[in-house]
Parts: structure tokens; C-alpha cells; sequence
């Protein structure tokens, strides 16, 4: 009448979480056991909330706190004492965006400089993350319609020198230089 059963040590935290970056620090972890540790008997686990410390995109570097995690051990728990232990090895991948610039239309004026306005062709740019600078220009100088307008040097601007995102360029295929109309000046 005098025997005791100590309660077993649990560590609990969740398996690697791999995301793209979304803005958030949402994260659907799963449970796991701490290594050399075991659940004993038909116990199982239960609960868990997760998430990320930070929003921003990294590989295997970024940190994951499990909350609310529980042992179903028949006895409401008692047979552990549960740590929770954050996941220091998760990752949220850049998130992909091809960005190009609406149509170009102008005058002839013997160059094939464009005034061109960055925008996101295929992607999500995520809400608070905006576009920024660009250079644009006309594959060639001649009046013409459906011309190529290159796109490069556009930035994201997402609180981390645009490192959540992975870009790619696409040429706007839909611009037009139209014909300079001259005047017959008589004197």
C-alpha cells in the first residue's frame, strides 16, 4: 500500500512544418514525441496549437511554438509530465511571383523607351506587400502593334528586402507604338 508509479517525462512538439510564405504565421503541425521518449500503453496525444514566430520565408532555420497539447492516457494526463518544446527546423518557402507591366502604348519617337507600370501576371502578392521601381523598354524602336515590352529590376517591398518572394520577369507581348502624325507647314 505504500508503492508508487512516478509520472514518465514527456516532451511534446510538433514535426517539421513546411509552408510557402502566405503573410501569416498560421502553421499545421503535428504532434510528435520528443526524441528517446515513448507513450506508454494505448496513450495517444491530443490538441496542439501551432505557429510560426515570424512571417518571413526560411529554409529549415524557422521556429514553430506548440501550445495547448495534451496526453490521452485514461488517468486525465497524470501518468506525464509534459514539456512543450518549440521546432527550431521548420521552413516557409518564398512564395513565387512572375511579374510583368500592363500595356505600353505611345507615340513614335525614334527610341524604345516605355513607361511601363509593374504588375503581378501569375502569384499572389500578399496584403501589405507592395511593387516597386522597374525598368521597361520596346524590343524594338518601330511603330507596330502586339510589340514585346522587356521587364526587369522590379522589387517587392515586404519588410524583409523582398526575400519572401522568388521572381521571375515576363515580356508584356500587348504594347503598341503608333504613327508620329506630322504636320505640312507652309509659309
Amino acid at each position: 500500500t505504500t508503492s508508487t508509479i512516478n509520472r514518465a517525462n514527456l516532451t511534446l512538439t510538433t514535426s517539421d512544418v513546411v509552408k510557402a510564405y502566405d503573410g501569416t504565421t498560421a502553421a499545421t503541425g503535428t504532434l510528435v514525441v520528443g526524441a528517446g521518449q515513448q507513450l506508454f500503453g494505448g496513450d495517444s496525444l491530443g490538441g496542439g496549437t501551432f505557429a510560426f514566430t515570424d512571417r518571413n520565408a526560411g529554409i529549415g532555420n524557422k521556429t514553430v511554438t506548440v501550445a495547448g497539447a495534451s496526453v490521452n492516457d485514461g488517468n486525465g494526463g497524470q501518468n506525464y509530465n509534459v514539456t512543450l518544446a518549440n521546432n527550431t527546423t521548420s521552413t516557409i518557402t518564398p512564395a513565387k511571383l512572375t511579374l510583368s507591366t500592363d500595356a505600353v502604348n505611345k507615340v513614335y519617337d525614334g527610341n524604345t523607351t516605355a513607361a511601363g507600370t509593374a504588375i503581378v501576371t501569375s502569384g499572389t502578392l500578399v496584403d501589405g506587400d507592395s511593387l516597386s521601381g522597374g525598368s521597361f523598354a520596346f524590343l524594338d524602336r518601330n511603330v507596330g502593334t502586339n510589340k514585346s515590352v522587356a521587364v526587369s529590376g522590379i522589387t517587392v517591398i515586404d519588410g524583409s528586402n523582398g526575400a519572401n518572394y522568388e521572381l521571375s520577369f515576363a515580356n508584356n507581348t500587348g504594347s503598341s507604338i503608333s504613327v508620329l502624325g506630322l504636320s505640312t507647314w507652309t509659309g
